[in-house]
C-alpha cells in the first residue's frame, strides 16, 4: 500500500527494502562482534538471536508481500535480502561469532537447530567451518552425559539411559565418527579409573568395563589404545614382580602373565614389548653388577701391580684382564633363561645352548654409557684369550657375538674393540718374541689364530694409539651422518668423546667446516628450543661457537638460517594444525615460533598460509593468553612478537 502511495516501482521498492535490511543486519552483527571483543558472550548471543528473529520477520514480510519466488525456501530469501550483511568481518571473526553462539545455546533450553542453520547463512560461515565449530561445542556435552552414566561403575545399564544418550546424540546432530570418538574417550576414562596407576582391575571392574563396552557399542579396535595406555603399567609391574630379584621368570608364572594379558585386553605385541622392557631393566642390573665387579678387580690388580713395581706377573699376551669372565658371561645365561634369545636356525626362543647363531631381542644400548659397555666386552675377550684351557676359551669366544648383541654394541664398536685388543696382543707378543728370536712358524700360527679370531688386519700392529682414538671419533661422526642421526645429544656426545680423548675437532680431526656447521646447527637448535637461549642472553651460542672454533661470520649466518627455517616450519605446522582443528597443537607451534622469532624478530612469509589463517592463529593465541584473565606484560610482549612474525599490525595500528 505504501509503495502504491509513493508511486514506487516494485524493483525500486525491493532495492530500498534490501538496503534497509542489510544495514540493520550489519548493525546487529557489529553489536555481536563487540560482545565477543569485550568478552561478553551473553551480549553477543543476544545480538545474534535478535538477528535471527529479524530475519524471520523479514522472510514473513517478503512472503506476505508476494515477493518470494515460487517454490523458494526461506534460505533463498535470506540470501537475497541479507547477503553481505557480515562482509565487514573477516572469515575468522564470522566463525568466532558462530562458535560463541553455539557455546551459549547448544544443549540448553534455547537450543534451536533451525536458528543455528539460519545464523550460518546470515554470517556467511562455510559449511566446513560450521561443522568444525559445532563438533567442538557438541562433543563435550555428549562426553559429560556419558561420564555421568558410566561414572557409577554399574554393570548394567537401562534402556532409558541408552535412549537418553541416543536422544542427546540425535539432538546434537554430531557425525557418526565424532560420536564414536566421544564414546571411546568416555570408555578410556573408565579404564583409567579401573586400571590406571598400576592397579589390577577387580572382577567387578572387569564386569563394569564389559558392560560399558556393550552400552557404548564400541569395538575392540576403538578401545585397544585406551587399554594399552591405562593397563601397561599394571602388566609391567606384574612382570617385575614375578621376575623377582633374579630377573628370571619361573615356568609356572608364564601362564599367569598370559591370563593377565587377556584380562587387561593388551595386544600380544604390546605385552611382549612391556615384558622386554622389564627384562632389559633386569639385564641392565646384572650388567651393572658385572661392571662394578670388573672395575673393582681392575683396581685391585692395578694396586697389586704398583706394589710389585709393575714388573712382575701379567699375561703372556701382554693384556691384563679383570678376572670377571663368569659375571659378564652370566648376562648370556640370563638372556637364555629369560627367553631373550632367538635361534636363527629354528626361529624359536633359545633356552639352552643351540647350534647356529642367536639373535637377542633386547640390548643394553642407552642403559649404560657406551664406554662402560665397550670395556666389559673388551675385558671379556681379554679373559678369553688369557684362558689356560683351550676348550673353555673356544666356548667362551663362541659366546662373544651374543654378548656383543646384549651389550648393544654395533658392528663398528665391536670392530674397534677387536682392532684395539688385537693390536695390543700383536705389539706385545711380537716385542717379546723379537727380544729372543725371529718369528718362527709357531709364532706366525699363533698370530694367524688371533687374526682369524678377531678378524683383524695385521697392519693395525703399526698404528699408534693416537690414530686409534682419532679413528674412533671419526667413525662416530661418519656413522652419525650416514645414519642421518644428526641430533644434539649425538653431536654433544661426539664432542665429549673427542674432548676425553684430547682431540681438537678442527686441528686433530680435520672435519670439513660444512660438517662442523651442521653439527653446530643441531646443538644451536636444541639450545634455543629448550629455552637455554633467551632473547636477552645468547651466551650459550657463544660457548658453542668457541667449542667448534668456527668463524663468527659463519656461525652468525648459520644462526640466521636456523631461525628462518624453524620459524617458517613452525608457522606452517601451526596452520596445518589449525586446519585440522588441533587447538593445542596450534598453541605449541606458535610458542616455538615466538621462541625462535624473538631472537631476531622479522616477518615470516609462507605462501602456503593464507591471511585469514594468520588472523585466526593470532586470535587463537590471544584467546589462549586470556584464558586465565587479562593479559600481563609478558603475554603482551609475546603477542607482539607473534604479530611481527605473522606480519600483522599491532593493536594500536589496527585501531587507527
Amino acid at each position: 500500500l505504501r509503495q502504491q502511495e509513493l508511486d514506487i516501482s516494485t524493483p525500486t521498492a525491493t532495492k530500498l527494502e534490501t538496503t534497509a535490511v542489510r544495514e540493520r543486519a550489519a548493525a546487529m552483527v557489529k553489536k555481536g562482534l563487540a560482545g565477543v571483543r569485550t568478552q561478553n558472550p551473553a551480549a553477543a548471543t543476544e545480538a545474534l538471536r535478535g538477528l535471527c528473529t529479524f530475519s524471520d520477520k523479514v522472510v514473513a514480510f517478503v512472503r506476505a508481500a508476494g515477493k518470494a519466488p515460487m517454490g523458494s525456501d526461506d534460505g533463498a530469501v535470506v540470501e537475497a535480502y541479507f547477503a553481505g550483511s557480515a562482509s565487514a568481518l573477516t572469515a575468522a571473526e564470522r566463525t568466532q561469532l558462530y562458535r560463541v553462539f553455539l557455546m551459549t545455546t547448544l544443549g540448553g533450553p534455547g537450543a534451536d537447530a533451525a536458528a543455528n542453520a539460519r545464523l550460518r547463512l546470515l554470517l556467511g560461515v562455510s559449511e566446513g567451518e560450521a561443522n568444525i565449530a559445532f563438533e567442538g561445542v557438541a562433543g563435550p556435552l555428549l562426553r559429560a552425559k556419558l561420564d555421568d552414566i558410566l561414572g557409577t561403575g554399574a554393570t548394567e545399564f537401562t534402556s532409558d539411559q541408552a535412549s537418553a544418550i541416543s536422544a542427546l546424540e540425535q539432538s546434537l546432530g554430531l557425525p557418526a565418527a565424532s560420536v564414536r570418538s566421544v564414546r571411546a574417550a568416555a570408555y578410556a576414562a573408565r579404564v583409567r579409573a579401573a586400571a590406571g596407576g598400576g592397579k589390577i582391575p577387580t572382577e567387578d571392574d572387569e564386569a563394569a568395563l564389559k558392560a560399558a563396552r556393550e552400552f557404548l557399542e564400541v569395538s575392540a579396535g576403538d578401545v585397544e589404545a585406551a587399554h594399552v595406555a591405562a593397563c601397561s603399567e599394571s602388566y609391567a609391574n606384574s612382570v617385575r614382580e614375578v621376575m623377582g630379584s633374579t630377573g628370571i621368570i619361573a615356568d609356572e608364572y608364564w601362564a599367569g602373565l598370559d591370563t593377565l594379558k587377556r584380562r587387561l585386553l593388551l595386544p600380544d605385541a604390546v605385552a611382549e614389548e612391556l615384558y622386554l622392557a622389564e627384562a632389559r631393566t633386569a639385564l641392565r642390573n646384572s650388567a651393572g653388577k658385572a661392571y662394578e665387579a670388573m672395575t673393582e678387580a681392575l683396581r685391585k690388580e692395578a694396586e697389586k701391580k704398583e706394589k710389585e713395581g709393575g714388573s712382575k706377573g701379567g699375561s703372556n699376551l701382554g693384556v691384563e684382564g679383570s678376572a670377571v669372565t663368569a659375571e659378564i658371561a652370566g648376562l648370556v645365561d640370563f638372556a637364555r633363561q629369560a627367553r631373550l634369545l632367538v635361534s636363527t636356525e629354528t626361529g624359536k626362543e633359545a633356552t639352552a645352548e643351540v647350534k647356529g647363531d642367536e639373535v637377542a631381542k633386547v640390548n643394553l644400548r642407552g642403559t649404560l654409557d657406551q664406554k662402560s659397555l665397550r670395556e666389559m666386552y673388551k675385558q671379556y675377550l681379554i679373559e678369553v684369550f688369557n684362558g689356560s684351557q683351550s676348550e673353555q676359551s673356544e666356548k667362551a669366544l663362541a659366546t662373544a657375538p651374543v654378548l656383543s648383541q646384549l651389550l648393544g654394541l654395533d658392528s663398528s664398536v665391536v670392530r674397534a674393540v677387536h682392532d684395539e685388543l688385537g693390536s695390543v696382543i700383536y705389539r706385545n707378543y711380537i716385542s717379546k718374541a723379537l727380544q729372543e728370536r725371529a718369528l718362527n712358524d709357531d709364532d706366525r700360527a699363533f698370530l694367524a689364530s688371533i687374526q682369524e679370531a678377531l678378524g683383524m688386519d695385521a697392519a693395525l700392529c703399526d698404528r699408534l694409539l693416537y690414530e686409534m682414538k682419532k679413528m674412533r671419533v671419526s667413525t662416530m661422526v661418519e656413522r652419525m651422518f650416514d645414519a642421518s642421526e644428526l641430533n644434539a645429544p649425538t653431536v654433544a656426545g661426539i664432542r665429549d668423546t673427542a674432548e676425553s680423548f684430547g682431540l681438537d675437532m678442527t686441528n686433530d680431526l680435520q672435519l670439513p667446516q660444512a660438517r662442523m656447521l651442521r653439527m653446530l646447527r643441531a646443538e644451536m637448535e636444541d639450545a634455543i628450543e629448550s629455552g637455554e637461549v633467551p632473547a636477552d642472553d645468547t651466551s650459550r651460542l657463544g660457548e658453542l661457537q668457541e667449542a667448534y672454533r668456527l668463524p663468527e661470520a659463519a656461525v652468525s649466518k648459520e644462526l640466521e638460517q636456523c631461525i628462518e627455517r624453524r620459524c617458517a616450519g613452525h608457522l606452517l605446522q601451526a596452520a596445518s594444525a589449525l586446519r585440522r582443528n588441533q587447538a593445542n597443537q596450534v598453541i605449541e607451534e606458535v610458542e616455538q615460533l615466538i621462541h625462535f622469532n624473538a631472537l631476531r624478530p622479522y616477518k615470516v612469509t609462507s605462501s602456503a598460509v593464507t591471511g585469514n589463517e594468520l588472523q585466526e592463529i593470532l586470535m587463537r593465541y590471544q584467546s589462549y593468553c586470556m584464558k586465565d584473565g587479562p593479559v600481563d606484560d609478558e603475554g603482551k610482549a609475546r603477542i607482539n612478537v607473534l604479530r611481527t612474525a605473522l606480519g600483522l599490525p599491532s593493536e594500536v595500528a589496527s585501531a587507527q
